[in-house]
């Protein structure tokens, strides 16, 4: 092999390991665009699972959770303490609130 060729050699090599500034920056673009997707996926998952805790009706209560004034009145109704006019009427007025 010439000298020729060798310094050839050398020189490809050499350009091989340099990175240079346009490489950088578009690494980097790259990084917080990934970085951006990461997040922004995080944040969807938050969003999701708090608009399904919403999504559960207000007659599903937990065990252990204060009644509601309609479940009140429901039970009131069940166990015969009030009318079926004056259920009404109370289902009613919560419902305009």
């Amino acid at each position: 092999m010439g000298i020729v060729a060798q310094l050839l050699e050398r020189t490809r090599k050499e350009k091989m390991m340099n990175i240079g500034i346009p490489e950088i920056f578009l690494m980097m673009c790259i990084g917080l665009i990934l970085l951006a997707l990461f997040v922004a996926g995080v944040v969807l998952v938050i969003w999701l699972v708090r608009r399904s805790n919403k999504a559960v009706p207000d007659s599903v209560q937990a065990p252990g959770a204060p009644a509601t004034a309609l479940s009140l009145a429901q039970d009131r109704y069940a166990r015969g303490e009030i009318s079926r006019e004056e259920y009404q009427q109370i289902v009613s007025d919560l419902s305009q609130k």
